[in-house]
């Protein structure tokens, strides 16, 4: 985010090939914990998502569509390590989750 600013939205597409309109949030002051709502209790649900899955946000660059981004579940953190072969990608890929799962405290899940 730029200085000052305290969400930015974005667009992500499932494999299924559906578009989620997600903002990723923090406070202007204090705990600066990071957020993610939008469509994201309505992903979470469509999805089934459970405590133990892990959410892979990936960002792509196309000459032709400019940046896309692609939101999967994977329901096995160690498989999905597994597919990556750098330390960065399997620190982003930590970061994400805990990103992702850390915002659950906030919300009640039906």
């Amino acid at each position: 985010m730029v200085d000052g600013q305290t969400a930015i939205w974005f667009q992500a597409r499932d494999p299924t090939g559906k578009v989620w309109n997600f903002e990723l949030s923090i406070r202007p002051r204090g705990y600066r914990k990071p957020v993610i709502r939008g469509d994201w209790l309505n992903y979470v649900r469509e999805k089934g998502l459970t405590v133990n899955d892990v959410i892979v946000l990936t960002k792509e660059h196309d000459i032709q569509n400019g940046v896309t981004y692609h939101v999967k579940v994977e329901p096995d953190l160690r498989l999905t390590l597994k597919t990556f072969s750098s330390a960065y990608e399997v620190i982003t890929l930590l970061l994400l989750w805990h990103l992702c799962f850390a915002s659950f405290d906030l919300f009640q899940i039906p």
